[in-house]
């Protein structure tokens, strides 16, 4: 790669700006590096027409994802199979509100914590985060996400309103770590009765609720 060569630059989109210079539009890396120490700078933030970054089976990226990334106006945010990157997911990134259509962070053990409530306000976003490190209560503002998925993380609670409201959108949340007794409101709740073993079944190995036994799926 030859830094003063756009054109040998691995991964890197360019395009033509309004004032004729060529400014970074999409990162998309896929490969593997024999290499460590390697992260995401903070001055990734000052990418101002950067819409896409894609990372996918990139095994010597550790540390987190800067807060500035959420100052690009990104559309798609796609990280797979990159073990070393570290949560939480930043509440900032209610920032890309206007603009995020696509996040999927699937496979990454080691990325983890809480999702924020925040996440919510991307409503145009079609959200997948699973394989990965989240946990604690699932919060009630991803149902307003265009879709959404939450398998195989260790998530322990939900916000009940995904039930006791009839209109709220429930995403599969199956291979979790969910335990404790189910609300007798909800128990009685028709949606619980139709949906409830397709969201969350398999539990993760030893949990499951403690006043319920959901059928096993088919």
């Amino acid at each position: 790669m030859a830094l003063r060569d756009p054109a040998t630059w691995h991964g890197i989109q360019l395009e033509l700006a309004e004032n004729g210079l060529k400014v970074v539009k999409g990162i998309h890396l896929d490969f593997k590096l024999e290499a460590s120490g390697c992260y995401i700078p903070e001055s990734i933030g000052r990418l101002k027409y950067l819409s896409s970054f894609e990372i996918e089976n990139f095994s010597c990226l550790s540390g987190k994802l800067p807060e500035s990334l959420f100052d690009c106006p990104l559309e798609s945010l796609i990280i797979k199979n990159v073990e070393c990157l570290v949560g939480p997911l930043s509440p900032k990134i209610e920032k890309l509100k206007e603009t995020l259509c696509f996040l999927e962070i699937e496979n990454c053990p080691n990325f983890g914590g809480v999702i924020p409530p925040e996440l919510g306000a991307c409503r145009k976003a079609c959200v997948s985060l699973s394989g990965c490190g989240f946990y604690g209560c699932l919060p009630f503002e991803v149902t307003y996400l265009l879709r959404s998925g939450f398998n195989n993380n260790h998530l322990t609670s939900i916000d009940w309103r995904f039930f006791t409201d009839s209109e709220a959108y429930l995403p599969p949340m199956r291979n979790n770590d969910f335990s404790g007794n189910v609300p007798d409101e909800v128990l009685s709740l028709p949606k619980w009765k139709k949906h409830a073993r397709y969201c969350f079944l398999p539990f993760n190995e030893g949990y499951g609720f403690c006043n319920v036994t959901l059928k096993p799926l088919d």
